[in-house]
């Protein structure tokens, strides 16, 4: 069977986005009791089951999951949310789903937090949290979140006499090219790499040049020169090889994963817990030498929103059981849950003051360089109808540009135009 990938998802549901039904598409099985609390995004709340056990056997009910992989998952919240009524009493949503034109599906929370809030609601990352908010509305509760630092192999650091971690961005890019070499053993090095040409993947750089693709408030920032300076410098990490040939066909994150494994990439830009695949003893050759740091900001600047991809809890509109629904939410969301979430099964804290918790401290060895980057971090792009083919339009211009078929300022002007009619549409 063909995968649905996210476009398909979100351009091929419109009647769901407007709120009527899909006629015949899905059946929702009848809750196989009442005592039973039905959460879909089993595979995700998988990550903090043993908290929401405890809350299950507070209530005296039987949680029961419904467990897909995220494309499917999302077609089938939708589908859900689009029924008459639903037996779903909770879902997790990845950010990029949820958009303006689809929130109707989902009950605004601020009543419920009003009547029953959630502790401390706003100690939540403020980035996450805007996220979920269309039309000054709260739809979604951050719930785990995986958001980049550099790392990178320190024992590839010590063979090209680097010593210090780098301490501006400039020194990173710096650091790229003395550390695109090729090793003793014959093993060729790269010196920084990202999992592909996309958005998703470029913006923790783009960003520290100053530049956006699309700001939080819908203005198309592509053709800036700061994004131009961006596109160009990585035109250059490609020609000269800091970048592999292979760069633009990459399958996140199993490519780049091996690559950092098998000390064939010195550095990359991907989220803090990613380090303990690079260091896992089974797979690496470098289990001891990996280390992750915030990435440092140009000099003379303050840094910039971090990128961050996370998931969050809505509620379906139709759902029937929607305050113990909320119950649960605020139960998750609790900093003492949160921090349970972390220590057990290393879920990325949604909360910055978790990451101080000894018990934190003592699970992450990167617990303050995370805590600073969740503090400051935003999503890639900003969540509306068109932003999967806003973002194909940037992938399809970086590899024009990567391949010498296009020049980064007129890619990049290409992209800008192109998007700021996507939206107008």
């Amino acid at each position: 069977m063909r995968q649905t990938n996210r476009r398909s998802v979100l351009s091929g549901m419109a009647a769901t986005f407007l709120g009527a039904p899909l006629a015949g598409s899905l059946v929702t099985p009848a809750r196989a009791a009442e005592g039973d609390f039905r959460i879909l995004g089993g595979a995700v709340q998988s990550f903090g089951a043993s908290i929401a056990q405890a809350w299950a056997d507070s209530h005296n009910l039987k949680l029961e999951y419904i467990s897909l992989d995220v494309d499917s998952h999302h077609t089938r919240l939708f589908q859900e949310a689009s029924l008459a009524e639903t037996t779903v009493d909770v879902s997790i949503i990845l950010n990029r789903f949820l958009s303006d034109n689809i929130v109707n599906l989902f009950d605004p929370l601020d009543a419920y937090q009003a009547a029953n809030p959630i502790e401390n609601l706003d100690g939540i990352s403020a980035g996450l949290r805007q996220a979920m908010t269309y039309g000054g509305k709260l739809y979604g509760v951050p719930f785990r979140h995986a958001t980049e630092g550099l790392h990178m192999n320190t024992a590839l650091l010590k063979e090209r006499g680097i010593t210090e971690y780098p301490k501006t961005f400039e020194e990173v890019l710096d650091y790229a090219e003395k550390l695109t070499y090729k090793r003793a053993d014959g093993t060729q090095v790269s010196g920084l790499i990202f999992e592909g040409p996309t958005v998703a993947s470029l913006s923790e750089y783009y960003r520290n040049f100053g530049a956006e693709f699309i700001t939080p408030d819908m203005q198309v920032k592509a053709d800036a020169p700061e994004m131009i300076a961006a596109i160009t410098q990585l035109q250059k990490f490609f020609a000269d090889g800091v970048l592999p040939k292979a760069f633009l066909n990459f399958v996140p994150p199993a490519d780049t994963n091996n690559l950092m494994q098998q000390g064939r990439a010195a550095m990359i830009f991907s989220p803090f817990g990613r380090t303990f695949v690079y260091a896992d003893s089974k797979a690496s050759k470098f289990p001891n030498d990996m280390a992750v740091i915030a990435v440092p900001p140009r000099a003379g600047h303050a840094a910039p929103p971090t990128k961050t991809e996370f998931w969050g809890y809505v509620i379906p509109k139709n759902s029937t059981r929607k305050d113990l629904a909320w119950d649960f939410i605020r139960y998750m969301s609790s900093l003492e849950s949160i921090v349970q979430m972390a220590v057990q099964y290393g879920n990325g804290p949604v909360r910055p003051a978790a990451y101080a918790d000894p018990r934190v401290q003592k699970a992450f060895t990167y617990a303050d360089a995370e805590a600073a980057a969740i503090a400051n971090a935003t999503p890639p792009l900003p969540g509306f109808p068109q932003s999967a083919k806003a973002a194909d339009y940037f992938t399809a211009a970086v590899q024009s540009v990567l391949i010498g078929a296009s020049s980064a300022e007129d890619a990049m002007k290409d992209v800008a135009s192109q998007t700021r009619a996507l939206l107008k549409q």
